[in-house]
């Protein structure tokens, strides 16, 4: 019986001493836990940090027209594709080649489309890209609102828009894991910009980023930038802010969604309110006729008398 009770007793200082060593390992478990979450955290970080290394700050003026020439017909294809009209595509071209004459960035390589995209909307991408919705040319009403258009997408290219957003936390942190790791795992430079890694890391929120419109201040200085474009082109500056007008026609007042063209409702009224106040300290211009390339143009897009809305 003694003996008994000695086996039990050591069984039992034996299953406390198995208990307390689980115990010790489930707290060195969960120090390893915690430790292994510290680590992927700063990992996080760290690639997130690389990511705006590449993407922002380690990015140069130069830079930017290889950023474009890698990611333009990726983000064509992903808006809808090429408006197939090679009329339409020579129009466009012709309205928009004293536009960018006026640019400050002659450098570039400019490039313009109409895309096959109902969407009433136009985008920018860094190195002179820039594009036009066909769903856009039903709404212009005359050269000089297309212009406006054509110019304020050129804004964001001279002002280097895109490259300063791409130096935020917002736009780094839009950037899923794998993006940041394939950003991370690149050097800075022309070529990893161009690199198939860093290009499908960057359509989506590129993409996003151009569609979707920059910053209150960007975007500002980007609709102050058609009077620098029309002084040289001779387009007239009255008409900048008309069809930033017919946007808000187009869009319930509730929108909550931006286009690169459209904040929301209040904003856009506070944006008007601006162009209306520049224009009136701007010499008017001649009178002209439409050129023969944007009659091309409303032959096959004339100008819709009524408001489809888009909400």
């Amino acid at each position: 019986m003694a003996g008994f009770l000695r086996h039990k007793q050591l069984d039992g200082s034996t299953c406390l001493s198995r208990r307390g060593t689980l115990i010790g390992l489930g707290a060195f478990g969960l120090s390893i836990f915690h430790a292994r979450n510290i680590l992927a955290q700063d990992l996080l970080q760290e690639l997130t940090g690389a990511a705006t290394n590449l993407v922002g700050a380690a990015l140069t003026l130069p830079d930017e027209a290889t950023l474009g020439n890698a990611l333009y017909g990726r983000v064509i294809a992903m808006s809808g594709g090429t408006y197939h009209n090679a009329a339409i595509q020579q129009s466009i071209q012709r309205v928009a080649a004293p536009l960018i004459a006026a640019s400050t960035r002659p450098e570039f390589q400019w490039e313009i489309v109409v895309l096959d995209d109902n969407a009433v909307n136009a985008w920018s991408l860094p190195g002179g890209k820039l594009a036009v919705n066909k769903g856009l040319l039903r709404y212009v009403a005359n050269e000089d609102e297309l212009a406006a258009v054509i110019s304020h997408e050129i804004g964001h290219v001279d002002r280097s828009h895109a490259l300063e957003e791409m130096k935020t936390e917002r736009f780094t942190s839009s950037l899923s894991n794998s993006a940041r790791g394939a950003l991370a795992s690149q050097t800075s430079g022309a070529t990893a910009i161009a690199s198939t890694a860093v290009a499908d890391a960057l359509q989506e929120p590129m993409m996003k980023m151009a569609t979707s419109g920059y910053s209150r201040g960007a975007e500002r200085e980007a609709d102050a930038y058609i009077f620098n474009v029309f002084a040289k082109s001779g387009n007239d500056p009255r008409k900048a802010p008309d069809f930033f007008r017919t946007l808000t026609q187009l869009a319930p007042h509730d929108t909550k969604g931006t286009t690169s063209l459209f904040s929301t409702y209040p904003d856009t009224m506070e944006r008007i309110a601006l162009l209306e106040e520049a224009a009136q300290s701007q010499s008017a211009s001649a009178p002209r006729s439409p050129s023969v390339a944007f009659n091309q143009i409303k032959s096959t897009f004339p100008t819709r008398m009524y408001y489809r809305r888009l909400g």
